[in-house]
């Protein structure tokens, strides 16, 4: 809402597609992150090979080693 960016022409069209849309959180590693460990353990809980507190465990820890 601040003004100094709100009145940039340039932005409009973007101003436009973030109220159609959202743009997923994206940082270094993060894709890696995301088909590497984020689905796999998510999988894993979908069949029963782990809990969703171990499957989040993991997350954390390779979230913690993606981000060096």
């Amino acid at each position: 809402d601040d003004p100094r960016i709100t009145s940039q022409p340039i932005l409009a069209p973007a101003f436009v597609a973030m109220e159609q849309s959202f743009a997923p959180d994206q940082f270094p590693g993060g894709s890696a992150w995301a088909t590497g460990v984020v689905l796999p353990e998510f999988q894993k809980i979908l069949v029963g090979q782990t809990t969703p507190e171990a499957a989040l465990d993991a997350m954390i820890r390779g979230l913690e080693k993606t981000l060096g």
